[in-house]
């Protein structure tokens, strides 16, 4: 059984505690366009960082009815900046297929597609431009929120924010 071996006082600090520092200002910006419905159109993800776009690593979006849809029923698509590749994620949700931005591949599974020739991503000050030539795929119908995230070499990220919404005819 439990027994009483001693006592510990903990010290009051000698000074307050400072705040937190702010964050680092990572920033899902905008979805544009933010709203609409079609099977195809090209996307404008904008995503920021204070300290400057090129300090982002990873950019995401994801199309899907909820942020926690299983992956099976997403379109979900991540930008690595540093190996300037866009990667979709398999049909099962066990991998990622890779493409490179302007080259004349097309990333696709169940759900959607990527015309990457027509994609292109741009850095600008503390903004990064993902554009995404995308096609949606009949059996994705629906509404589909637009989500997207952000991380930048620090560790920090902007967590997923809702940036639209998108009728799959």
């Amino acid at each position: 059984s439990w027994q009483d071996r001693g006592d510990w006082t903990v010290p009051a600090p000698t000074q307050a505690p400072a705040p937190p520092s702010a964050p680092s200002g990572v920033s899902a910006i905008s979805a544009t366009p933010s709203t609409g419905s079609g099977g195809a159109t090209t996307f404008s993800f904008q995503y920021g960082d204070s300290s400057g776009a090129s300090n982002l690593t990873t950019t995401w979006v994801r199309f899907s009815s909820l942020l926690n849809s299983d992956p099976m029923a997403t379109c979900l698509i991540y930008y690595d900046r540093l190996r300037h590749t866009l990667y979709l994620l398999t049909n099962d949700g066990t991998a990622w297929m890779p493409g490179a931005p302007g080259s004349g591949e097309v990333l696709e599974n169940r759900q959607c597609s990527i015309t990457l020739n027509a994609s292109s991503v741009s850095v600008s000050g503390t903004t990064l431009t993902l554009n995404l030539a995308m096609n949606f795929r009949w059996r994705f119908a629906g509404s589909k929120n637009i989500y997207m995230f952000a991380a930048n070499v620090g560790g920090t990220n902007s967590g997923w924010q809702q940036r639209g919404s998108w009728i799959v005819p």
